[in-house]
This record gives structure tokens, sequence and C-alpha cells, in this order.
């Protein structure tokens, strides 16, 4: 009996979020003792009596199966809601940028935990970006830094170097997130494109709360490596 209740549960939530994520713990116990309580697998079919008065009412025991019913309804209207509240939230969660909402701030460079790959001698410029007046986010987040700009040089290869922090999202840069070709490497993925037409290698991967987005000026296979290897074993 139980196999059979978890499986219309099961199937309850399919209907209602499909494949999206799961609903909160405290939602699905709360649907499965409201089946639990419910004393046959379907939905019995039983007649009105009829009281005195000649008005029909049901049976503790219908009341009973009508109370489970209710119960279910609600709880799927709730897991509905919190798909769709779930679905904006995370549409909501990165900020989207263009350049004119971005100030670039030049700074002396000093090495840093999350480029540990980028040595001080070897950078030829460092730009940090923050949010200004024209964009929405400003009250928000004034004075972070949201975006990192770094051009360094690694074996003889000049290198520009986009950082991005976790909730923002710089809109020249989505290109890179169409590179199709991926290699894992360690604890990363590298997503990695060659481009004729720039002479220019474009790589992009994700660690920690921090995005890359490479520039390596150069088609050479071997110099390619050499400066991938580099970034990969630095973490």
């Amino acid at each position: 009996m139980r196999k059979g209740k978890d499986e219309k549960l099961g199937a309850l939530f399919r209907e209602y979020i499909g494949e999206s994520e799961a609903p909160p713990p405290q939602v699905i116990q709360a649907a499965k003792q409201a089946l639990e309580e419910q004393s046959v697998a379907e939905f019995a079919e039983e007649p009105v009596a009829v009281a005195a008065g000649g008005r029909g009412h049901f049976t503790p025991r219908r009341k009973a199966e009508i109370g489970v019913l209710l119960a279910v309804v609600v709880c799927a209207a709730a897991l509905l809601v919190y798909y769709l509240l779930s679905q904006f939230v995370f549409s909501a969660g990165t900020l989207s940028l263009d350049w004119t909402q971005l100030d670039k701030v030049s700074a002396e460079y000093t090495e840093k935990e999350f480029v540990p790959f980028v040595k001080e001698n070897s950078v030829t410029q460092y730009d940090e970006f923050l949010l200004n007046e024209d964009s929405p986010y400003y009250e928000e987040y004034e004075g972070e830094i949201v975006l990192y700009y770094v051009q360094y040089e690694s074996y003889g290869i000049i290198v520009d170097l986009f950082i991005e922090i976790d909730g923002f999202s710089l809109d020249a840069l989505e290109g890179y997130e169409e590179i199709e070709d991926d290699y894992p490497a360690d604890d990363l993925i590298l997503y990695i494109e060659l481009d004729d037409i720039s002479e220019s290698t474009y790589v992009y991967f994700a660690f920690d709360v921090y995005q890359y987005f490479f520039e390596i000026h150069t088609l050479d296979e071997d110099l390619i490596y050499a400066v991938l290897e580099e970034i990969v074993f630095s973490f």
C-alpha cells in the first residue's frame, strides 16, 4: 500500500514541477503524511446518507477522505507556487551589465588568491570595475568591485583576462559561454576555441565564485598548452 501511495505522490510532483529542482523536504513530508492517512489507494465511492430532515450528509469516512484529497490539492498548489518562485529567483540571481553601467578604476596590481597563475612582474595592465549611477543596482552595490581585467604575459604570449564575480554578468562576454569544446582538467572544465580570424585562442572556465574569460594571443598549440598548464596547476 505504501508503495502505491509513494508512486502517486511522485506522479503528483512530476505533474507540477517536471524535472526542476526538488521542493523543500517539509513540503514533501506534508504531502506524504496526507497520503498516509488515506485508508485505500483509490477514492472510494460511497452513497450519501439521508438525514431525518431530508438533507444528504457525508459519512465520517467520506469526510475524512475529502479532507485528505483537499490536503493533497493544497500541497500540489504549494509546490506549484514554490516552483514559480524558484524560477523567478534563479533568473533574477544574476545581474546583467553592459559597459555603460561600469566605471573603470585603474589600480596597481598585487598578487591575488583568485588568480594564482598571474605573477606581479608579468602584468602589463590591471583594471577594476565598479557600478556607476547608470546602473539600476548602483545604490545596492556602490563601491563593490564587480569585474576585473588583467593583461599579463605568459611564455612570451600576451593574455587578456576578464574575471566576473558570481551574481554579475557582462553582456560583452556572453559569447564565451557559447564555446562547445570542453576539456576536463583536474577540478576545472575548460571551454576552448581557436579563432583563425583573430589569431587568438579563447578560453572560459568557472572556479569558486569567479568566471574566467581568456584571450590568449596565439594559435600555437604548444604555447597554448603551456599557458593553460600553468593556469590549471596553480589552483
